[in-house]
């Protein structure tokens, strides 16, 4: 897998259990908010990473908010005050943090996860 080439949330979860030995699973985002941030915050509590990936343009030329790149793979790495803080595996431009909300409007509804 080359995640250059981009990836789904399936790929990403193949490639936690590759780097980790441990099963993966991918799981779909809860509808409601505040269990959203909830279920994710309990990943992260549980030392589980959580990947995701940003939702493509609405339409053409769209700037995309929070310095998202569109159709990119991220990595939650905090659930805190409320706001989901995300880190580019790039290591550069990193998007701003986001109220549950707006992390559920602006991600596609899946993350790759541990069992």
């Amino acid at each position: 897998m080359r995640l250059n080439q981009g990836s789904i949330s399936w790929d990403r979860a193949e490639l936690l259990t590759q780097l980790t030995g441990e099963d993966s699973v991918v799981r779909t985002f809860p509808d409601d908010p505040r269990q959203l941030t909830r279920v994710l915050a309990r990943q992260l509590h549980d030392s589980k990473p959580v990947l995701v990936s940003s939702r493509a343009p609405h339409y053409d030329d769209e700037i995309m908010p929070f310095d998202l790149e569109d159709s990119h793979a991220y990595e939650l790495v905090a659930v805190s005050d409320d706001k989901f803080v995300l880190r580019n595996p790039w290591n550069l431009k990193h998007p701003e943090a986001m109220r549950p909300s707006e992390f559920a409007a602006n991600m596609q509804p899946f993350y790759a996860t541990l069992k």
